[in-house]
């Protein structure tokens, strides 16, 4: 039974509005933003039907490839997704091969068609998910550069790939985390800097804890810092270099 103190819900009771599970999906597929004329909101594209008709096969390669690539990467060298697809790494099990592979390529082939397919809806059906999960930077650096151009959207999102292995997870997990992904690449770009940056932030406080309560430990049994791993003490190669950015 319910609490006889517990909070009034501030959504309605529930309505049964779709009889079916078809009903429910059309309703998910439907534009949630509208312009101030109240018309669904949709971003055009010059090159939408051209690359439609002609693009995938070039679009798809050319995502993937992105996928694959792990030379230049934003993700930090401790991230769980840059492991996944960097040369000379072991997932979790030391018994494993280095550089076994952990994603079959079809899935992430079939990944980069499904990012082709949500690169259309954007120019075609807009943002059919609830308005909360939408963000849509109106000036400044983060503004979607790919408007008007579906080949710049694409080519944006490849970019992305590139240089993060968390979009790809992204686009592997798909749903709504691939709908913002495609919705504005640059200011996902952006997302991921600013989660990376935030957790070596978090890394190297919590290093540095572990560094004061060793000395603290140490001092208590009468041990001097010599005693303390130099492991412990000397900080890795990206603090070091968020420590002094010019090196």
């Amino acid at each position: 039974p319910p609490r006889q103190q517990a909070p009034v819900p501030i959504y309605n009771p529930f309505g049964g509005h779709f009889i079916d599970g078809k009903s429910a999906k059309l309703y998910r597929n439907v534009n949630r933003l509208r312009d101030k004329h109240g018309n669904p909101e949709i971003k055009e594209a010059v090159d939408f039907l051209r690359v439609k008709k002609y693009g995938r096969h070039f679009w798809v390669k050319r995502l993937y490839t992105a996928m694959v690539n792990g030379q230049t990467l934003l993700d930090s060298e401790q991230s769980i997704h840059r492991k996944r697809f960097r040369e000379g790494t072991r997932i979790k099990n030391p018994e494993r091969p280095i550089d076994e592979e952990i994603f079959d390529s079809m899935d992430i082939e079939a990944a980069a068609h499904s990012v082709f397919d949500a690169c259309l809806k954007v120019h075609t059906e807009g943002w059919t998910r609830p308005r909360i999960y939408h963000r849509e930077p109106k000036r400044g650096p983060l503004v979607d550069d790919s408007l008007g151009s579906l080949e710049r959207r694409l080519e944006a999102c490849a970019d992305l790939f590139q240089c993060s292995k968390a979009a790809v997870d992204d686009a592997i997990r798909g749903g709504i985390t691939l709908r913002l992904l495609v919705d504005n690449p640059c200011w996902r770009k952006a997302t991921k800097i600013s989660n990376n940056k935030g957790n070596l932030i978090r890394a190297i406080r919590l290093r540095n804890q572990k560094r004061a309560e060793r000395r603290k430990e140490a001092i208590a049994q009468g041990f001097g810092l010599e005693d303390i791993s130099e492991d412990e003490l000397e900080p890795t190669n990206e603090e070091a270099a968020y420590a002094d950015p010019q090196d």
